[in-house]
């Protein structure tokens, strides 16, 4: 995980307020305000996202996300880390 950036996420958390909820108003609003992640790409264009690809790029985040948590409980618990795993096939 890259942490180059948690002092900057951290300071729109606290000077935004609400939580998470204030850190993603944050987000999605630089988004749409200085990106095309919302707007679908028409035909011709060059510029955008086909139909339902930003929703995937997001669906595909939230997959990430379940799978690093899943494999953190793993390691945390100590029945199983990737690490043994990796080193026994070696």
């Amino acid at each position: 995980m890259d942490n180059r950036f948690d002092d900057l996420l951290h300071t729109i958390i606290v000077q935004k307020g609400q939580g998470l909820y204030g850190f993603f108003d944050v987000l999605y609003s630089f988004l749409y305000r200085k990106t095309d992640f919302y707007y679908e790409m028409a035909p011709g264009e060059n510029m955008g996202f086909f139909p339902g690809q930003a929703e995937a790029l997001v669906n595909l985040f939230k997959f990430i996300k379940i799978i690093l948590r899943f494999i953190i409980t793993l390691e945390n618990t100590n029945n199983y880390t990737l690490k043994k795993e990796y080193q026994k096939e070696r």
